[in-house]
Formats: C-alpha cells, sequence, structure tokens
C-alpha cells in the first residue's frame, strides 16, 4: 500500500511541475535565452543592451527579455521574443516613437490647449526589419501617425482655440522640417459616456494645403476613434 501511495504523490508532483513550468517555463531556459537575446540586439545594433528582466509567454510558448538602452534624456525600453525563425524586436518602432515624442511635445505643449496626452500611433504590421544604425524616423521613408488626446470633451473646451492651436503646431512643424507625421486629435474618453466621434484628422500630405486657422475646420472628421 506504502509504495502505491508514493507512486501517487510522485505523480501529483511531477503533475504540479508540469503545470508550473507550462505556464512559467523554465527559469534557466529563460536566463539562456535572455541571455541570448542581448547578444544579438548588441551585435545586430552595434548598441549596448541591458536586460530589464526576462519572460516566457505560455500563450505562444516562446522566451523574451524586456530590454532598455541608457540615453542621456533617459531610458529607451522595448522587448524582444526569440520565434520560430529568429528573434524578433520592437527597437526600431519605440526608437521612432521615442524620437517623434522628443520632437512632438514641446510643440503640442506650446500650442494645444487643454492637452491631455499624445504619443505615437505606429501600426504593428509594419514593424522594423533591419540591422545596423536605424534611420531617424524622418528618414524611414515612410508615414505615422500620431495620436493628441484633450484633457476634457469637446463641449467643455475652447473649439476654435483647438483649431488655432492646431494651425500653429502645424506651422512649427513645417518650419522644422517634420513632414511625415499624420496628426490625430480627439477629445478625452468619458468611460460613462459613448465615445464623441468627431475627431480631427491631418494627413501629412495635406498640410502644405493649411494656409490659415479656419482652414483646420476642413479636416474635421467623424470616425470610430481609429487614425487609420
Amino acid at each position: 500500500m506504502k509504495w502505491f501511495l508514493r507512486i501517487v504523490a510522485v505523480g501529483i508532483i511531477a503533475f504540479i511541475g508540469f503545470l508550473y513550468f507550462s505556464f512559467a517555463g523554465l527559469p534557466w531556459k529563460e536566463r539562456a535565452i535572455g541571455k541570448e537575446i542581448q547578444e544579438h540586439l548588441d551585435k545586430k545594433y552595434n548598441v549596448k543592451t541591458n536586460i530589464k528582466e526576462t519572460f516566457y509567454n505560455f500563450k505562444h510558448g516562446i522566451y523574451g527579455a524586456h530590454i532598455y538602452i541608457e540615453g542621456e534624456e533617459g531610458n529607451l525600453e522595448f522587448y524582444a521574443e526569440k520565434v520560430t525563425d529568429g528573434i524578433r524586436d520592437t527597437y526600431g518602432e519605440r526608437l521612432w516613437s521615442w524620437q517623434m515624442k522628443n520632437e512632438m511635445g514641446p510643440i503640442l505643449k506650446k500650442h494645444v490647449p487643454n492637452l491631455g496626452s499624445h504619443g505615437a500611433d505606429l501600426q504593428p504590421t509594419t514593424p522594423y526589419d533591419g540591422s545596423g544604425i536605424i534611420p531617424h524616423y524622418k528618414d524611414a521613408g515612410q508615414a505615422f501617425f500620431y495620436r493628441i488626446v484633450l484633457d476634457k470633451p469637446w463641449n467643455e473646451v475652447d473649439e476654435q482655440a483647438v483649431h488655432e492651436g492646431l494651425f500653429h503646431v502645424i506651422q512649427e512643424m513645417k518650419d522644422k522640417g517634420i513632414n511625415t507625421i499624420t496628426l490625430y486629435l480627439s477629445p478625452v474618453f468619458v468611460h460613462t459616456k459613448a465615445p464623441d466621434p468627431k475627431n480631427i484628422r491631418i494627413r501629412n500630405t495635406d498640410m502644405e494645403q493649411i494656409k490659415t486657422k479656419e482652414d483646420i475646420a476642413k479636416y474635421v472628421i467623424t470616425s470610430d476613434g481609429s487614425p487609420y
């Protein structure tokens, strides 16, 4: 009887261990792949990376790491995963987002009243897949969406002041050669109310047509909140 109980106990422990490692992954493998990812990124982009933490994505059965690169203006964080055909990372997209926010942030804070949040809205279907020194977003050969969210709904802000602010934003973007960004402005989302469908979308190809603050009204749209 004792031997039977021992077998049952061993089986239960083995099953629990199997379940645990199925969800948490193998610690030694997680560390090893984290190191492999770091060495790969250092060589691929010729940069010095640091591991913030490693992880196991149990849904897809893959290991990865959250990475950061130290810089004078703060750390740039992104993640990378080891997939079937190699190592996939988000360094290029995160770098472009960081560059855009550093350039657009001061411009928006200067001109846009009731500014809430803002940031690049990159499409995950077009990741950067190059190597070496990543080109600046202005030289990447593609256009980007930049989302601006007010801190209040439309009925609590001066719309004309917002239009005037956007006009000055566009003028400064022209002066600084920022011509690959499409602006998408929306009011704050109030969880207790239906989303306000009124937004402003000004594509990078339309900016040369904007000569006065009154022109901004031409780009007021009704949409579901997606900049695309």
